[in-house]
């Protein structure tokens, strides 16, 4: 994450076409997204996430991302 805050700077984050599927203890998150970067404009992505329910807390399992101009 602080990678991605060095080169892109400040972002403003936009969803959308969001798809959630999933059971009690596992869910899936695929979406498009723009966000708008200080230090390199919009830019558009692809992300895909995996959530799995540990207790009684969501913990973040995968984060897969495509970022295109």
């Amino acid at each position: 994450m602080h990678k991605m805050m060095e080169e892109y700077g400040k972002v403003k984050f936009q969803r959308s076409n969001e798809c959630y599927c999933g059971c009690e203890g596992c869910i899936c998150a695929a979406y498009d997204v723009c966000f708008d970067s200080e230090k390199k404009g919009k830019v558009h992505g692809k992300v895909f996430q995996v959530w799995k329910k540990e207790g009684e807390k969501w913990k973040l399992y995968h984060d897969e991302y495509d970022i295109s101009k």
